[in-house]
Formats: C-alpha cells, sequence, structure tokens
C-alpha cells in the first residue's frame, strides 16, 4: 500500500499529515498551510493532531487539525466548513476556532466578478439584495490561495464588531478588501455603514411613471411638439455608440416636462455658453427659477467641472449601461455637485449616486425603487474610505 504524507519539523519535533484518499487535494495543502501558520505561532507539533474525533455537545464531530494546549487550545477547520458545525462547535469549545479557506473574497478580482454578477442579476430582475457575509462569532477566518500560510484574515465578535487579523509578516493590507467585508457586515447588522438617502421634497425626483418597472413610451402630444420642433425623433440617442442603452430623447423630455419645464425651455443638443466657454448638453431645461443641464456620460471630467462651476442649476448625468460598471468605477469618477442617476436601456431605475461638498459619497433613491445593488455599492465604497481607513488589526505569528 502506497501511503501520502508531509512531514513539518519545529522545536525538534516532527509533524506528519496524512493525506487521506478521500480526501481533496486542496483540503489536504490546506491542512499544511494551517499547521504551518500554528508552528510559526508557537505551537509545538507534539500538541497538534490531524483528523481528531472530540465530542462537542453530545455529538463527536472531527476536527480537521486539533492542538492539545492547556492555555490556548485549537480548533481547526478547512475548506467549506459548514455553518452549522462551526456554530456548534463555538457553542461549546473553550479556545481558538479556526476555519482556513481560500475564500471568495480572497482577492479584488474576485470582489468584482462577483459584483459584476450580482449587478447583472439585479438588472435583469430589478433584485438588489444579496446574501450578507456569514461570518460566526469568534471564528477565526484565515484566507489561504493555497500557495503559502495564510496571512490575513477576519473574526467578529458576539456584537457584530469586526478585527481583522494578520501575519506578522504580511507585506501590504487589503485595505480594500477589509473595508468590503466590514461594509457588508455592517449592513447584515443593520447599521447602516453609508446612508441612503430618500429623495422626497426636491424637484427633480423621477415619478413612479419614469422608473423602469412602470414605463411605457406612451409620448403626449407636446412632447411630440418639441421633437418636430428640434426635428428629432423620439427614439433617437444622438452621437452614442450604444443608442440602446442611452436615454432616448422622447423619454427625457417627457420627464423634463413632468418637472414643469414649458415646451420652449427644452433644447436638445445645441450649442450653450457657459462662463466663457460653448458646450453642447445633451438635453437642457430651463425656466424663471431652476434649470437642469443633462449629460449622458461622466467619462469627460474636464467638461462636466467646468459646466459644474459655472453653471447655476443643476447638473444630472446619465450614463448609459456601458459606463455604469459600478463594481470597477473609481470613486474619482463621481464628481461633488453632479448627480448621477443610473439608467438602464435609458430608462431611470430609481436610484444614484452623487458627491457632497465635503467630499463623501452619497447614495440616493426615490421612494419607489425597492432595489439597490448593495454588492456592487458595498465595494465602491469600500475603495472610498480604504485610502484613510484604519481598522482594528490583531497580529499573529513571530
Amino acid at each position: 500500500m502506497i501511503h501520502t504524507y508531509a512531514t513539518l519539523e519545529a522545536a525538534g519535533e516532527r509533524l506528519v499529515i496524512p493525506f487521506s484518499d478521500n480526501e481533496s487535494l486542496d483540503h489536504w495543502i490546506l491542512k499544511l498551510m494551517a499547521s504551518r501558520i500554528l508552528l510559526e505561532q508557537g505551537y509545538l507539533p507534539s500538541e497538534l493532531e490531524s483528523e481528531k474525533s472530540v465530542t462537542i455537545v453530545g455529538e463527536s464531530l472531527r476536527a480537521d487539525i486539533f492542538g492539545e494546549r492547556e492555555d490556548a487550545p485549537i480548533w481547526v477547520e478547512c475548506r467549506n466548513c459548514p455553518a452549522e458545525k462551526l456554530t456548534l462547535i463555538a457553542q461549546d469549545f473553550h479556545g481558538r476556532i479556526i476555519h482556513i479557506d481560500n475564500f471568495w473574497w480572497a482577492s479584488l478580482e474576485e470582489i468584482e466578478a462577483r459584483a459584476k454578477s450580482e449587478y447583472e442579476f439585479y438588472l435583469l430582475l430589478e433584485h438588489g439584495s444579496t446574501q450578507p457575509v456569514s461570518l460566526i462569532p469568534d471564528v477565526e477566518n484565515w484566507q489561504c490561495d493555497l500557495r503559502s500560510a495564510p496571512n490575513w484574515g477576519v473574526v467578529a465578535s458576539d456584537d457584530g464588531t469586526l478585527t481583522f487579523l494578520e501575519h506578522c509578516n504580511l507585506e501590504e493590507r487589503p485595505i480594500a478588501l477589509w473595508a468590503f467585508l466590514w461594509l457588508s457586515y455592517a449592513r447584515a447588522y443593520d447599521r447602516n455603514p453609508y446612508e441612503v438617502e430618500t429623495v422626497i421634497n426636491r424637484v427633480f425626483v423621477p415619478t413612479p411613471r419614469f422608473l423602469l418597472s412602470n414605463w411605457q413610451p406612451d409620448y403626449s402630444q407636446q412632447t411630440m411638439d418639441v421633437l418636430r420642433w428640434h426635428k428629432r425623433n423620439p427614439d433617437e440617442t444622438p452621437q452614442v455608440s450604444s443608442g440602446r442603452n442611452a436615454p432616448e430623447l422622447g423619454y427625457l423630455v417627457e420627464l423634463l416636462l413632468s418637472w414643469g419645464f414649458p415646451a420652449e425651455g427644452i433644447s436638445i443638443r445645441q450649442k450653450t455658453r457657459v462662463g466663457d466657454r460653448n458646450f453642447i448638453p445633451y438635453m437642457l431645461g430651463e425656466r424663471a427659477d431652476t434649470s437642469i443641464w443633462i449629460e449622458r456620460t461622466f467619462m469627460n471630467g474636464e467638461k462636466l467641472r467646468y459646466i459644474r462651476d459655472h453653471f447655476d442649476g443643476t447638473i444630472m448625468v446619465l450614463p448609459d449601461q456601458s459606463e455604469w460598471s459600478i463594481f470597477g468605477c473609481s470613486p474619482d469618477w463621481f464628481m461633488a455637485g453632479v448627480e448621477y442617476w443610473h439608467t438602464y436601456h435609458g430608462v431611470l431605475t430609481g436610484w444614484g449616486i452623487g458627491r457632497t461638498l465635503d467630499n463623501r459619497l452619497r447614495v440616493f433613491q426615490t421612494p419607489d425603487n425597492r432595489w439597490i445593488p448593495w454588492f456592487a455599492l458595498d465595494l465602491l465604497m469600500g475603495r472610498e474610505i480604504a485610502s484613510d481607513w484604519h481598522p482594528p488589526v490583531k497580529r499573529y505569528g513571530v
């Protein structure tokens, strides 16, 4: 019979980790990595045992690695351990509980990939709720990429406070990922990590008719008159390569009319003097007491910045779908004094992002909007706070 095993040495002792025929290679490697970090933290090979059965609350459970040590007994689980098992262990085991895995939140790329998936699901079904990050209190969750010992992780307390873990030789803290976890977990505990404002008592709030779930292109005669005056078609999307995703002119004219702009106060793609320069807005609405400038892209930051500084009115940006990849957006793209309303196939979905004058991102929604893609927003907000965020960190190792 052929036996496969690995041997680790520390303090003149040897620890043997056998490879069982009924376990995956990934699971075995995770046990090796877990054993390595425990030895680095001062445990002796003679204090550790692989695949030991322990009775917990009258039930026999097998620990991937069990550490017999009076001052700090330890229980290690690897690779997709069921939450029910970890919860049971946490109820009755008085020592350190470690869960080691190559979690999907191991890298920013994986976060973005899942955010994209969740975001597309939101777009298709208008459903923005996602499963919150589930962390069992007092269980250390260490991330391992199967190439080296775990060097960072997170643990939650009973009251939902997160403490981030790192090995002493960690070269770079994954602040953006930690911030993402913190935001997701805070929402799971209803702690409102960032404000979501419901815009009600404001002039430029789309009514339910203009939201994706209710919109029907039933244009009024007044809308058709405005378009005819400007020699435009209601379904036209001028100078937009992905026209099917950009707001259609008829939709926007109807929207501006609903906000009380007179027909003669609505212009489409006409040169407009702002400050000392001329610009062509996607659409402009003017009346005696207010005005609104509508753009369909937030890529031209220089143009937006100049308009913001010289235009006396509201600036609303309605990016097309190819630009609203919020999971990959940089927070720097959201300029203070400009409102970015999300659209899908050119129709408002009822939420958006803006930036306050003190440079904080704000999320807003209409009273009739039910869904927000929280997962993608957590990633975006995590990047926003990561630059000056100092989370509680506990270090391990020698």
